[in-house]
């Protein structure tokens, strides 16, 4: 395990120890990994773990109840000359999760011995075990939500040290763009795949309007004390991905920017063939090099280009003709197939097309690829 701290820090630093939801605690005794290295290093200088720990109890508590707020204990316990701590609604309802704590080390008691090592960052993330339900999806969201907490715990901290502090103004930017992101996520096809209730509700209208209402149940919007729509309305005012409208009734109305169908997923290179097929059985044009009913190679006409009535197609992607190609369309070759493309030379295996006679190998045909024989005048 990487030491929690450096030897030689360069610059005042705060180390982040990922703890546990359950107990808010440093571990115990017998815990390895990180919680180990960051016990070992503590208690190396003289600090008391169980103190430690009760300081981070005693702080999210404090900090829920002052939500989005700096909360601060001064000389909480030997070893700490001040802690701090935030706590996020928008982590959601997962116990042990909502507050990031900063505690600032008195002179004597820097780990390592380096007095550059001046505080210990400490957070918690959900987990299976501990949070029953728990998705990946929304634990990205939590995660999301825990990171931004951090940041602003630190920003809040620097301000507060420098005398200052943020302005409503500051505060309500910070809600509102925790907002936003939480209902892109809503709307997003992340949470569609999952929210079939959702999914229905937006095809259910011509053209994907949701009630805003409906959202202000989820808990994640509930959690964050939202109570009027407007609130909603203004911080999705900036939103690229989300439209918004209010009806003549007053009530208020969100939608994808793409429709009732939701956000779209890019379509994978388009593969045009000869005639139908499937499931094997060529339908006339393609590529690849078959065997005819001789047992000889099946050549058949040279590639071209699309559009093109003349000249070999010298840009086609090989490794689009075997099946993929990993750099998509990012790729400088061409990825596209055309009516009356016969063998791609040296691709043995990729029957499509070709001379009469019985073809066996893979068959791109007009509905699907798969493996299979090929019989007729214009089988491969």
């Amino acid at each position: 395990v990487w030491p929690p701290y450096d030897l030689e820090a360069s610059d005042d630093c705060a180390s982040l120890c990922c703890g546990s939801p359950e107990t808010l605690s440093l571990g115990h005794a017998r815990s390895a990994g990180s919680t180990k290295a960051f016990r070992e290093a503590l208690g190396a200088v003289g600090h008391d773990l169980a103190a430690f720990e009760d300081v981070h109890r005693q702080l999210y508590a404090a900090s829920q109840d002052n939500p989005r707020k700096l909360v601060r204990m001064d000389r909480p316990c030997p070893g700490l000359l001040a802690s701090f701590s935030r706590f996020s609604p928008e982590i959601g309802a997962w116990g042990g999760c909502g507050a990031a704590i900063l505690s600032i080390f008195e002179p004597g008691y820097y780990p390592m011995g380096c007095p550059r090592n001046v505080a210990l960052l400490y957070a918690t993330a959900p987990n299976g075990r501990t949070h029953p339900g728990l998705t990946a999806g929304s634990f990205l969201c939590a995660l999301q939500s825990a990171g931004s907490n951090i940041a602003r715990l630190m920003r809040e901290y620097n301000w507060h040290v420098g005398g200052g502090a943020p302005g409503d103004h500051q505060r309500a930017e910070w809600w509102e763009t925790d907002m936003k992101a939480q209902m892109e996520y809503y709307m997003s096809n992340r949470n569609l795949q999952t929210d079939r209730q959702l999914k229905l509700r937006m095809m259910q209208d011509e053209e994907g309007w949701v009630d805003l209402d409906i959202l202000m149940t989820y808990p994640r919007i509930a959690a964050s004390g939202v109570t009027q729509q407007q609130e909603i309305l203004e911080a999705l005012s900036t939103s690229k991905c989300l439209k918004t409208k209010v009806a003549d009734n007053g009530r208020a109305y969100v939608r994808h920017v793409c429709g009732p169908t939701g956000p779209k997923r890019k379509r994978p290179p388009e593969i045009i063939s000869g005639g139908g097929g499937c499931g094997g059985f060529g339908g006339g044009g393609g590529y690849g090099q078959g065997m005819d009913g001789h047992g000889q190679p099946n050549a058949g006409p040279r590639p071209r280009m699309e559009g093109s009535s003349d000249g070999p197609m010298d840009r086609f992607c090989w490794d689009f003709g075997k099946g993929f190609c990993k750099k998509g369309d990012m790729c400088k070759w061409i990825h596209i197939i055309t009516p009356g493309m016969g063998s791609m030379p040296g691709k043995p295996g990729m029957s499509m097309g070709g001379q009469s006679g019985y073809g066996s190998g893979q068959g791109y045909g007009g509905s699907g690829m798969g493996m299979g024989m090929g019989m007729g005048g214009q089988s491969g």
